[in-house]
């Protein structure tokens, strides 16, 4: 077994990292050696972190110092990577606009610290599930778990930090720190509790883009349990079924929060909300409802603060679920006014539900309204991150109108195998506007985005081979100009480097089969 240990500052950064193996440049890859970083060691990678198994050996960091990556983090090892309440941290610095968590197994990170910089509000984007039993340290940008779980595994209730003002005097910002994820997807953000914290109050920095909507749960007794919880940042569903006593309820958005364990004590509930911003009033009268699978079900009473922004406000139901004979049915929340009615003006048009799909090379946005209002029409703005917009369309309204009405739009500008989000600013003949739900689409290629890279070429002792977006499992063969396998083996590994040394110059071709799809690739040998 291969042993790497670091004491000091380690820097990768500007040159090949052989780590008992060729790979690209800026890269970490420990290829199934344990790696030690001792109280004090610091490894800053300025690129990728890779953390591989190899030859039967299991790749393992453990980790009591600090690793900073300014790319991407990689985990193919069986090993989950670190070694469980090791003290170390991992800090994304990236400048980029998102560096990811991926590979082809989860990551169990000690402390992760995202610590982004370079103007625009970036994030670190999950490809897999992940979690940490440390602290989750949200400095400034964002954790977007997509349709993944992040759990912190910690049942302290300190568990998770962000920069600005503390509990309860949150303000509506989206540049502190907080988690998002796909809304009305699997993606959550989840914690651990625990009795050795009884009536500890657990935060969820909930975001998604537009709106800071955090929730508190604080269980009421002893107790281990998983919460989980999402801002579901949709318009809310089934709006006009409603309970006794329920008069109105946000259309704009909800939240999705669930329990790992049924048998749990009852629980404070808390949601966090902007009430300049969402025009809510009057403030004594709004409250929170479940969805009962049927209607929305008043959970008063529910004691209320009279914060007004910039500070956000709350509203708690105290000893959720208490007596209900049937608690958490559908894990859907949404606050709602008992009395008066939910003061944001009348939206010009009703409907608005935005839906793309690819077609052909293209991408197809469609989208119903059920009455119209003064619809002047609809501008049509797309994003790559989910955060910064441009517009790229327009589409006429009806003006007034009390049927359904179908409309579509047709992006023809796409690139293959990048991710777009669509949004509709729908603008009224007064040029008062509204923002439709986020919608996402992504026109693939035959080889489903696999790509392969082979360079230098020409060459003349080897070639890197650069696999992306395909499984680190596949069959590689080296002809002659004749056609015939001279040489043909099996490689585990994204990046591999091909030995030409032993060649006569000449013609080459080297063949990859991957996932039943053969990429050819011409070589020349000098």
């Amino acid at each position: 077994m291969r042993h790497i240990h670091i004491v000091g500052i380690f820097f990768i950064g500007t040159f090949n990292c052989h780590w008992l193996s060729s790979h690209a440049q800026n890269e970490f890859y420990n290829d199934g050696a344990n790696v030690y970083v001792q109280a004090g060691g610091l490894i800053y990678v300025q690129g990728t972190v890779i953390n591989d198994d190899q030859a039967g050996n299991v790749g393992r960091i453990y980790n009591s110092g600090d690793i900073q990556l300014t790319g991407n983090w990689t985990n193919t090892a069986t090993s989950n990577v670190f070694q469980s309440f090791d003290p170390g941290t991992v800090t994304f610095l990236g400048t980029g606009a998102v560096q990811t968590i991926g590979g082809t197994l989860d990551t169990y990170f000690n402390n992760l610290t995202i610590n982004k910089s370079g103007g625009a509000t970036q994030e670190v984007r999950m490809l897999r599930n992940s979690l940490c039993d440390g602290v989750l340290n949200l400095t400034n940008d964002f954790l977007n778990t997509q349709t993944f779980t992040f759990l912190v595994a910690n049942p302290n209730p300190t568990a998770i930090t962000r920069t600005g003002p503390v509990i309860p005097n949150y303000t509506n910002s989206m540049t502190l720190g907080y988690v998002s994820s796909t809304p009305g997807s699997a993606g959550r953000l989840a914690r651990s509790t625990s009795n050795l914290f009884p009536g500890a109050t657990y935060f969820y920095p909930l975001g998604n883009g537009t709106r800071f909507r955090p929730i508190e749960i604080t269980p009421t007794s002893v107790g281990n349990n998983v919460y989980a919880a999402q801002l579901v940042n949709l318009p809310t569903f089934s709006t006009g079924l409603l309970g006794p006593g329920v008069t109105a309820v946000n259309a704009s958005y909800y939240h999705f929060i669930e329990r790992g364990v049924a048998a749990g004590s009852p629980e404070n509930l808390r949601i966090y909300y902007d009430y300049t911003v969402e025009g809510l009033c009057p403030l004594a009268q709004i409250s929170i409802a479940e969805w009962n699978l049927s209607s929305w079900r008043s959970l008063s009473p529910a004691p209320f603060t009279t914060n007004i922004s910039p500070m956000l406000s709350w509203t708690q139901k105290t000893g959720y679920p208490g007596t209900y004979p049937t608690p958490w049915v559908s894990n859907a929340f949404v606050l709602f006014d008992e009395i008066d009615y939910w003061c944001n003006p009348p939206l010009p048009t009703v409907g608005m539900f935005l839906s793309a799909h690819p077609q052909g090379k293209n991408i197809l946005l469609s989208w119903p309204t059920y009455s119209e209002m003064n619809n002047d029409g609809f501008e049509i703005e797309r994003s790559i991150d989910a955060i910064q917009y441009e517009s790229i369309g327009w589409m006429d309204g009806n003006g007034n109108s009390n049927a359904q009405i179908n409309y579509s739009w047709l992006d023809e500008h796409v690139v293959v195998n990048q991710l777009y989000y669509y949004r509709l600013k729908q603008i009224d003949f007064n040029d008062i506007y509204t923002y439709s739900n986020i919608a996402s689409a992504i026109v693939t290629d035959p080889n489903g985005g696999i790509t392969i890279s082979v360079f230098p070429n020409p060459s003349t002792n080897v070639v890197n081979l650069m696999l992306q977006n395909g499984e680190a499992n596949y069959s590689l063969q080296l002809l002659n100009e004749l056609g015939q396998v001279i040489r043909s083996e099996q490689v585990l590994v994204s990046n591999y480097m091909v030995d030409l040394s032993e060649l006569a110059s000449g013609i080459y071709y080297l063949q990859v089969v991957i996932n039943d799809k053969t990429f050819s690739h011409k070589l020349i040998r000098h």
